[in-house]
């Protein structure tokens, strides 16, 4: 039990430093860390998301739809839906 809550925290503490570095701009470093919680938890569904608003924020739109519907897949959350308009 130990071992896996200690997992869950690992790719939730990578994608909240994400979160974190995409705040300030610095998209670089926030992908990073989104790829290095999704290393820890390959579908996890918010930093799938989360590399679709850095893609987005460089420009890469359709990257960033790829993203999008690859979490959309995951989970049909509204606010991935929404986002799915946003960058068109």
């Amino acid at each position: 039990m130990t071992c896996q809550f200690h997992h869950r925290n690992l790719w939730r503490g990578y994608w909240q430093l994400g979160e974190t570095a995409f705040a300030i701009g610095d998209y670089t470093t926030a992908e990073r860390h989104y790829r290095d919680a999704l290393t820890s938890f390959p579908s996890y569904f918010n930093a799938i998301a989360s590399l679709g608003r850095v893609r987005a924020a460089r420009g890469d739109l359709l990257g960033a739809i790829k993203q999008y519907e690859n979490a959309v897949l995951r989970l049909p959350d509204p606010t991935f839906v929404a986002a799915l308009g946003d960058p068109l």
